[in-house]
This record gives structure tokens, sequence and C-alpha cells, in this order.
């Protein structure tokens, strides 16, 4: 019975302390572009990519998903001040014309996961924390 009592005090706590942990690139948002399959070989994840947009093979190389994602193409693909209307999700969503077509729900998990990450700024602190 007190073991009981005991989980029911710090199971609350663990939970909420796993919702408000900073996200992890590698282990938190890599793993929805697999989940979609955007990283497969038959998508961005093949050698040359696609449509201009490279992810590595079901993200092996989180630096380099990271540094296709925020930095190359002049930063166009998100957009933290309205996360929802960063090309990364329309696209996911198929809100914008995806030639892969949607890929996600905007009720989803994943999507909210990945809007907390674009309105956190997309911390470069995610990459050092995952070679830790």
């Amino acid at each position: 019975m007190r073991r009981l009592a005991l989980l029911s005090l710090v199971l609350p706590a663990l939970i909420a302390s796993a919702e408000e942990r900073p996200l992890n690139f590698a282990n938190d948002i890599v793993p929805i572009f697999t989940k979609a399959g955007c990283n497969a070989g038959g998508c961005h994840g093949k050698a040359s990519g696609q449509n201009g947009f490279k992810l590595s093979l079901l993200g092996f190389e989180p630096q380099e998903d990271f540094e296709h994602i925020v930095r190359e193409a002049r930063g166009r693909r998100l957009f933290p001040a309205a996360p929802e209307q960063s090309l990364l999700l329309t696209k996911a969503v198929n809100s914008t014309p995806h030639g892969g077509g949607k890929k996600l729900d905007s009720k989803s998990d994943e999507y909210a996961r990945l809007i907390k990450w674009i309105s956190s700024g997309m911390p470069t602190r995610c990459i050092a924390s995952s070679a830790g």
C-alpha cells in the first residue's frame, strides 16, 4: 500500500518533468521524420534528397539533418514566430502541396512536439546534448 501511495506522489512529478524538459533533436525530433517516412530512401533520405530538401537516411546523421532543416535554404523551412506556418509543417500536413502527401496530422503528438521545438527557437543545444 505504501508503494502505491509513493508511486501516486512520484509519477505526476516524473510526467511533468518529462513534459518540461528541453527537446533533444536526435531523440525527439528525428524519430518523427523516420516514423513518417520522410528520411527513407524513396523520399528525402535518398542520396540527392527530394526537391531540394535532403535528410540523412533514416536519421543516422542528426547533425546534418539539423543543418538541412534549420539553416539550409536561408532558413525558409521554419518560422519560429508562427511555427504552424513553417514550410516543414505545412508540407507535412499537406496544407501546402507536397509530393509525398500528408505525413502528419495537425492534432498529433508529433505535430505538437515539432511546434514546441520550432517555437523554442530550434535550440542547437539539442545537438550537443545528444552527443553526451
